[in-house]
């Protein structure tokens, strides 16, 4: 397998009251993740161990890419999300392993089976829609697919969650962040919904980790929770 240099580029997760999460936190994914050999801190910081993380903490999460893409003459940029904190390095490797196989897929992305109807349900919660190939037919807050035979209600192995991490080819992401937000994009407020409305092609990975999004304050207490109890 040819080896791709990459990049990260590590947001931060915002709620009304602020920052909830410095992407400081998602430091040690960026550590530990094998595939990552060419990583820059954005706050100047230099690492002895030649791995880093890109943190733009300061800047929109669309304009932080911009400039790793525009830095960088990288060929694949790996977008983690400050609001996922609890990103395992292995989902890293697994995006950037299904990149590598597919050299015409211009953006991938992580999903995972739902297992309960709670999380199914629940609009804080994306789900994702994808063909036998593994591309993406839709994202969406709603409980989607719908099942007539169950009544609407939760079908096990039917639906999957969409996991916040995203590869980008550098080309393709050059012109991604120019486009403006589609009318999918800003009904849904999902930003992955503009490649597909200009007909680009997302690659969707099933894996078998999972990592819960902070998006509400009582979802920092939960995570918080399952980081410390970590060994």
């Amino acid at each position: 397998m040819s080896h791709i240099p990459e990049l990260v580029y590590a947001g931060r997760a915002e709620l009304a009251e602020g920052p909830v999460w410095h992407a400081g936190a998602l430091w040690w994914v960026d550590i530990l993740a094998g595939t990552l050999n060419r990583l820059e801190p954005a706050t100047g910081l230099n690492t002895s161990r030649g791995l880093g993380a890109f943190v733009g903490a300061a800047v929109p999460t669309s304009d932080g890419r911009w400039l790793v893409a525009r830095q960088y003459d990288c060929e694949l940029v790996v977008n983690v999300q400050g609001d996922e904190p609890l990103l395992r390095p292995e989902m890293i490797d697994q995006l950037v392993a299904g990149m590598e196989q597919d050299p015409a897929a211009q953006m991938g992305t992580l999903a995972r089976a739902i297992e309960s109807a709670e999380v199914w349900a629940n609009p804080n919660v994306v789900k994702v829609l994808f063909g036998t190939t593994g591309n993406a037919l839709y994202f969406s807050r709603c409980s989607v697919p719908y099942s007539p035979d169950a009544s609407g209600g939760f079908v096990r192995g039917a639906a999957h969650k969409h996991i916040g991490i995203y590869a980008y080819r550098r080309a393709f992401l050059l012109r991604f962040v120019a486009w403006p937000q589609s009318p999918l994009e800003q009904t849904e407020k999902l930003e992955q919904l503009r490649a597909l409305e200009n007909g680009v092609t997302i690659k969707v990975f099933v894996t078998p980790y999972d990592s819960i999004g902070v998006d509400r304050p009582e979802d920092v207490e939960l995570v918080e929770d399952i980081l410390r109890k970590q060994p």
